[in-house]
């Protein structure tokens, strides 16, 4: 996604440089900031406040750095750069500069949330006119480490109920992103791009299944919602959330459905899908 990005910069043509080294952040005692030593810098350069809290504390980062050991993965292009008001919404679902049908506006906020599940955080330096440079950084797994991995990493994960949800969307990027986003939250995901696919695994997991999260408008001749209302006609306490990028069929078919659903419009914001599935599963009783 970032290498895409960086040659749709480029219209004109031009070079894309990807870099990977090794980061050191440490605190300087006597400021309190962290620094950044890149290799064998003789000086080290400052990144960023330590007691900041909110991420455009911390310059153009999209979230807090941390003091540790750390990868750098950095892709850079000499195309038109970005400005600042740009930027500052990159990794917003949906967001795009391109023109219509050239971007899903999905890339840079899948890159972001991958980088988050890995526990790291993303760095953006644009200027109009001069290209852009992005910079990921993931923690360093060190040898010592991974031996008490396994205990290490169940305490990271986050806290939930781990209960079962299924996500059905033909748009890749988009029930990439779903996934990612409820996976870190702590939810266990199965995907399906077709309602087709839905009904052939239903059978098979239809007892884990709490939740089923559809777009309303679906290839293969069965749409999203007539997957909810043979999935609810079987089972009438899962769980329903429709998705679609027409606001005025969300009102009518909720006039129409025979059957508890919530609906959330395209293009959605990854706060309110949480906020929707934690309203629906919290009556659901936790997993034992």
């Amino acid at each position: 996604n970032l290498a895409v990005n960086a040659r749709d910069a480029m219209a004109g043509g031009g070079r894309i440089q990807v870099r990977t080294e090794g980061i050191r952040i440490e605190v300087d005692p006597a400021t309190g900031v962290l620094v950044e030593w890149r290799g064998g810098e003789a000086a080290p350069k400052r990144v960023g406040a330590m007691l900041q809290t909110a991420p455009e504390a911390v310059g153009r980062r999209t979230s807090i750095a941390r003091a540790g050991e750390f990868c750098c993965l950095s892709v850079a292009d000499e195309g038109s750069g970005m400005p600042p008001e740009v930027v500052a919404h990159i990794f917003e679902p949906f967001f795009t500069t391109k023109g219509p049908g050239q971007g899903t506006g999905l890339g840079l906020a899948t890159v972001y949330g991958i980088v988050q599940l890995h526990e790291g955080w993303v760095e953006v330096d644009s200027e109009l006119g001069t290209g852009s440079t992005f910079r990921v950084y993931l923690p360093r797994q060190m040898a010592s480490e991974s031996s008490g991995g396994e205990a290490q990493q169940v305490q990271r994960r986050p806290q939930s109920h781990g209960k079962t949800i299924l996500v059905v969307e033909d748009e890749p990027s988009v029930c990439l992103l779903l996934t990612m986003v409820l996976t870190k939250a702590g939810y266990h995901v199965i995907e399906c791009n077709t309602a087709v696919a839905a009904l052939e695994l239903w059978p098979q997991q239809r007892n884990a299944i709490k939740l089923v999260i559809t777009d309303m408008v679906m290839p293969g001749g069965i749409s999203g919602v007539q997957l909810a209302k043979r999935l609810t006609e079987d089972e009438p306490a899962l769980k329903v959330l429709l998705m679609s990028g027409y606001s005025a069929n969300l009102q009518r078919e909720r006039e129409n459905l025979g059957f508890e659903v919530a609906f959330v419009a395209k293009p959605f914001e990854v706060g309110k899908i949480l906020a929707a599935v934690r309203a629906l599963l919290d009556s659901e009783p936790a997993a034992e």
